[in-house]
């Protein structure tokens, strides 16, 4: 027993590390779209710092002048959205969300002009319905009505994952196996060590995180947290590291401990920009005066080391070997988001609105399918060739969204011997082996089996 929920811990905080930790879309403009077909699909445009400009509530499925005065009112959207930056469409993957899809590509790509180009993303929305009805997001959102929550959650979690779902309860984001199962004091304790693990491996800007990303910095707390932003918002953006000092309540130990995680974008030290903490930046700069680091360059060798602390001992300037490798690195990949190699998991994919298949996410029979567009559930059949992505690994196996509103099993037994673990996020060609429908009258759900 205790054996499998040591599994389960580990299980979940991979998973879950995966999923925070996915590539962001930074700089955009971002239409959300959480589909709903009985309800209607809301629709928040978010700008490209996050801040929501304008909602809108829609049917798809209205049929003549309905249909076309829903278009264009999404049309004018996407065209207002444009001006200053690319603009995207976030689609959440639920329900309601394929015919959705249908009605962006024909309907409203139609009406924009053909030097206005638009790409579209599908999301992820597990969790956003937990999010829209938090107490975090009527803090965040007070003034939009909870249904429209989820869909500004949608378009932030393309512009940056972690900062978004940092604000979820990790439970809720579909990953895990047995997570109600387990002692849940020792889950949450273990899920809130990953959650810190990945905000300090990215690093924050301190003058856009919120309360809930801040928290989770090394050394902050919620009730300092708070106080960063109230600071932020009362005396303005910080123009240097140091300027976070004078945040009440964050003393100077909290300061040592959290300042190598806290990015400041823009200040008159460079470095700031950087994970090198304050207490090495003298060590930096020499390194920076003995050598040109680049993204492009590649890691110096024992020789080149050996260089730079001869150079160090000069001036005087000692720090360890893994100090030194550390700041290095940081200086060779300044200026990329660490989120590009952490993982090795590609960006979403951002195909154009128009003019692309409707079926990206999934090909029917051989590779065309029906009409060459997205399949549905009934549409699979067995040996059918789909894209999908990896929605959770367990110790069994994986579930792979096909694009069907309903995720597949790729069972263990199906990967070869030795082969790498997938991760969540992770992008794959998959075959349809079995399809078990429920019996006539039975209640259930259909049974998608897969192979490689």
């Amino acid at each position: 027993m205790e054996a499998a929920e040591e599994e389960s811990f580990k299980t979940f905080a991979v998973n879950l590390r995966s999923r925070l930790l996915q590539p962001p879309v930074k700089g955009c403009a971002v239409l959300g779209v959480d589909p709903g077909l009985r309800t209607g699909c809301k629709a928040a445009l978010v700008s490209a710092l996050g801040a929501v400009e304008s909602t809108l509530t829609f049917f798809p499925n209205a049929g003549g002048g309905g249909g076309n005065y829903v278009a264009q009112q999404l049309a004018d959207l996407l065209l207002r959205a444009s001006e200053g930056s690319e603009t995207l469409v976030a689609l959440g993957n639920g329900k309601g969300s394929r015919e959705t899809e249908d009605f962006l590509r024909k309907s409203v790509s139609a009406l924009l002009p053909s030097s206005h180009a638009v790409r579209m993303a599908i999301v992820d929305e597990g969790g956003a319905s937990v999010y829209s009805a938090s107490e975090l997001a009527g803090a965040e959102l007070p003034g939009l009505d909870v249904t429209i929550r989820g869909a500004v959650s949608i378009a932030r979690r393309l512009q940056d994952p972690l900062s978004e779902l940092v604000k979820i309860e990790p439970k809720a984001l579909g990953v895990g196996l047995y997570q109600h199962d387990v002692n849940q004091k020792r889950l949450a304790q273990e899920l809130a060590d990953v959650v810190e693990s990945a905000v300090n491996a990215v690093g924050v800007d301190v003058n856009t995180a919120s309360p809930a990303l801040l928290q989770y910095v090394a050394g902050l707390n919620s009730k300092v947290a708070k106080q960063v932003v109230q600071h932020r918002e009362t005396d303005g953006a910080f123009k240097s590291r140091a300027d976070i000092k004078k945040v009440k309540g964050l003393g100077p130990k909290t300061f040592l401990q959290a300042a190598g995680f806290l990015r400041v974008y823009g200040s008159s030290e460079a470095l700031d920009a950087t994970a090198i903490h304050p207490e090495s930046y003298k060590a930096a700069k020499t390194v920076l005066g003995s050598m040109s680091l680049t993204p492009d360059s590649p890691p110096p060798d024992a020789a080149a080391m050996a260089a730079i602390r001869e150079k160090l001992a000069a001036v005087g300037v000692v720090v360890g070997d893994m100090t030194l490798a550390d700041i290095v690195e940081s200086l060779r990949t300044a200026g990329r988001d660490p989120r590009e190699t952490l993982l090795g998991v590609p960006p979403p994919i951002l195909d154009p609105l128009a003019g692309a298949d409707v079926g990206k996410r999934g090909a029917g029979k051989g590779e065309s399918g029906k009409g060459g567009g997205r399949v549905s559930l009934d549409d699979l059949a067995e040996g059918m060739k789909l894209p999908g992505v990896v929605r959770n690994v367990v110790a069994f196996g994986s579930f792979i969204d096909i694009g069907v509103q309903q995720d597949a099993l790729l069972h263990v037994s199906k990967m070869a011997r030795g082969a790498p673990a997938l991760q969540v996020g992770q992008r794959l060609e998959v075959v349809v082996e079995k399809i078990e429908k429920p019996k006539a009258g039975a209640a259930g759900k259909t049974r998608v089996s897969l192979r490689l």
